[in-house]
């Protein structure tokens, strides 16, 4: 008997929660480190922001919010973030 969800009366898509999951957590190390760059350097350039957005590795975030973290000025975090 198949599964089906109270929610939609759809099957639910194999390994689409873990997806959605993933997403989200995408989204909110995104979210999570441009507040940090904003609140070490306050304005982020528009090219900075629209290059985050379009980050979806997960591996890459976390290495780029380490390196908010440390990195002493906004344009060395820049040449890290396009480079």
């Amino acid at each position: 008997m198949p599964f089906i969800t109270q929610f939609n009366g759809k099957q639910p898509t194999p390994g689409g929660s873990s997806r959605r999951v993933e997403k989200g957590a995408v989204e909110n190390a995104r979210k999570t480190l441009v507040s940090v760059l904003e609140e070490r350097f306050e304005r982020l350039p528009a090219s900075a922001m629209e290059t985050i957005a379009t980050v979806e590795d997960p591996q890459r975030l976390t290495t780029l919010m380490r390196s908010a973290v440390k990195v002493p000025t906004l344009k060395e975090f820049l040449s890290l973030l396009n480079g």
